[in-house]
């Protein structure tokens, strides 16, 4: 009988504990203490870059969240404030990651025509820290939602939102225009490229011709063969260097284009800097381009770009010029070496076909 009787205490027990979990006194809290609980619980997709990264930095992206999938079905006074959660998800963000989200609201500011120019960005930038560095993240993500508001009252710039929804907004326009980058595809494998290491190389085939014709369009004032200088928002040309596979979710890197001289045929000499890490979404060839490849990448975080930097093996110093870069090609192709310049420069043109990838 006691016996039976403690299982029945035990069984009681469980119940209340289960139940005490469910917090059944939630319903009676308002609304604006709903919001606060749930800003602690509420993540938001492309989040935990470095945690992420540092174990496997090229697994798939994590699309899914509740902020997303969701907490916009709970009920409607939750969605019509989501902006709250959208706001502190920021927060957590540059808190953890402050390597992406940082720049990428520094760029969201400069394209967007929130702030005057980069250099006025960066003083407000300065300012927030200069005052109190203490919860930086916050005062950031509440200057730049301040800043949004003021602009959205002027009527002055048509791509900003209603204050309403200004951090889902800076969130939107940072995942779309920063982390994620959509853009031409040079592929040839190398393991020696590394962040911040100019390099050159020599393009020759048409579609690679196109890619440096079109990535250069906007810069037809910088004389050719000259040093380029950003436009008035910073930017360079830039293009995805596939230095390994273009099957997703292989590495890439973002690389700008600090000197190019171009010849009336199109073939080009350029002078590469590499400037992120990132890992292809998605590689298509895009039709009537002779093979161009086009893809979709996203940016690797701190932790990733480091882990890559560091497991990078062989030789760390690279050729530079023409001959280096038809060497590297006719060694990728097992092909001999030509002998002469006259020799190398027929094996370029037999080989300007399009040959050069094949996947």
């Amino acid at each position: 009988m006691n016996e039976k009787s403690d299982k029945m205490t035990n069984t009681n027990d469980a119940k209340t504990s289960v139940r005490s979990k469910s917090f059944l006194q939630y319903q009676l809290l308002s609304m604006d203490l709903h919001m606060y609980i749930l800003s602690f619980i509420a993540d938001s997709p492309f989040r935990d870059f470095s945690s992420t990264a540092s174990e496997a930095p090229f697994e798939s992206i994590r699309y899914y969240s509740t902020l997303t999938h969701v907490i916009p079905y709970l009920c409607k006074s939750i969605y019509e404030r989501r902006d709250l959660l959208w706001r502190e998800a920021l927060i957590r963000n540059v808190k953890t990651e402050k390597f992406l989200w940082e720049p990428g609201i520094l760029s969201f500011l400069i394209n967007s025509g929130v702030t005057e120019s980069k250099e006025s960005t960066l003083e407000t930038l300065d300012l927030i820290r200069s005052n109190d560095n203490y919860d930086y993240e916050y005062k950031l993500i509440h200057k730049v939602c301040e800043l949004i508001h003021r602009k959205s009252q002027e009527n002055i710039s048509a791509s900003t939102e209603p204050s309403s929804s200004s951090a889902l907004s800076i969130y939107r326009n940072v995942v779309q225009n920063y982390l994620r980058h959509t853009g031409p595809v040079f592929h040839m494998p190398s393991e020696d490229v590394r962040l911040g290491d100019e390099f050159s190389l020599h393009f020759f085939e048409p579609r690679y011709r196109l890619l440096i014709s079109e990535v250069m369009e906007n810069w037809s004032f910088v004389p050719n063969g000259e040093v380029i200088t950003p436009d008035s928002k910073g930017k360079f040309p830039s293009f995805i260097y596939a230095n390994q596979s273009l099957h997703p979710p292989s590495p890439a890197m973002i690389v700008q284009v600090m000197r190019a001289h171009r010849f009336r045929d199109g073939r080009a000499d350029v002078l590469l800097k590499p400037v992120a890490h990132v890992q292809l979404e998605r590689v298509w060839e895009r039709p009537n381009s002779r093979g161009l490849f086009m893809g979709r990448v996203i940016r690797v975080g701190e932790e990733g770009s480091r882990r890559i930097e560091e497991s990078s093996s062989g030789n760390r110093y690279l050729f530079t010029g023409d001959i280096a870069a038809m060497i590297a090609f006719v060694q990728q192709q097992g092909r001999r070496m030509p002998s002469t310049a006259t020799e190398q420069n027929e094996e370029m043109d037999e080989s300007a076909d399009g040959s050069e990838l094949s996947e």
